[in-house]
């Protein structure tokens, strides 16, 4: 299915039926990475998995990508399948898109699952980040010259300069949150420490491995997120 958000065409998958599970995907991927996802939780829930402005399916809406412009999308899309409130799983840049659209909308969640997020951009590890401010320079010039640069620059500039969410935005949500990275995460443990810290009554759960965890080991991922999402149902 596709939207209108904000000038750009939004599209969005839709699979099971139950309380509302969207999925929100990292940086330069689509809602396809959450495949095994979508087949584990679409047996008792209804899962809605997007792909964000620029990425996938959907277009930008002619204008610089935002994290913050993709929380307000996901409020078009919540609108237009009806969906009041809803359990948010995002991974990597879909968690921050999470987090921001937890402060910025806490009316419309009932609890997030945060995966390999940061709430600002020295969250990431610094060899990663110094990395990435290396190809960043070599992008601008060879977006002088190739429009595929100029998209991976644009990429690229979400990590480098979003989120920005200060201490008192993180301790603002008060709703059941997971928070998961990996052992070897691109976020530094310690960042991923003080989220859990900021975010009062959280549960963090480190998985062995990398950044991937939903894809690279979807049985145990997914095992964890059940477990919680049970507790949330719980509580009604």
């Amino acid at each position: 299915m596709t939207i209108v958000s904000d000038g750009a065409e939004i599209y969005w998958e839709e699979h099971g039926h139950g309380f509302p599970l969207i999925m929100l995907h990292g940086n330069g991927q689509s809602s396809s990475m959450f495949a095994g996802q979508s087949a584990f939780f679409s047996e008792s829930r209804r899962v809605i998995a997007i792909d964000s402005r620029g990425h996938g399916k959907s277009s930008s809406g002619g204008k610089k990508l935002s994290l913050f412009d993709m929380a307000e999308d996901l409020i078009a899309v919540m609108d237009t399948a009806g969906i009041e409130k809803a359990d948010i799983l995002g991974f990597s840049d879909g968690g921050n898109i999470s987090l921001i659209f937890a402060v910025k909308h806490p009316e419309r969640v009932r609890s997030l699952i945060l995966s390999g997020a940061n709430s600002i951009p020295q969250g990431l590890k610094f060899g990663f980040f110094a990395a990435m401010r290396m190809k960043h320079a070599l992008l601008i010039i060879g977006s002088l010259f190739s429009q595929k640069c100029r998209e991976e620059k644009d990429l690229l500039d979400l990590m480098l300069n979003e989120p920005n969410l200060r201490s008192w935005d993180l301790e603002s949500i008060v709703v059941p949150t997971l928070i998961t990275a990996g052992e070897n995460d691109l976020i530094r443990n310690g960042h991923t420490s003080y989220i859990a810290a900021m975010i009062k009554g959280s549960v963090k759960h480190i998985f062995p491995g990398d950044h991937f965890t939903p894809e690279k080991l979807p049985d145990e991922y997914n095992n964890v997120v059940q477990e919680f999402l049970n507790s949330v149902d719980s509580k009604g």
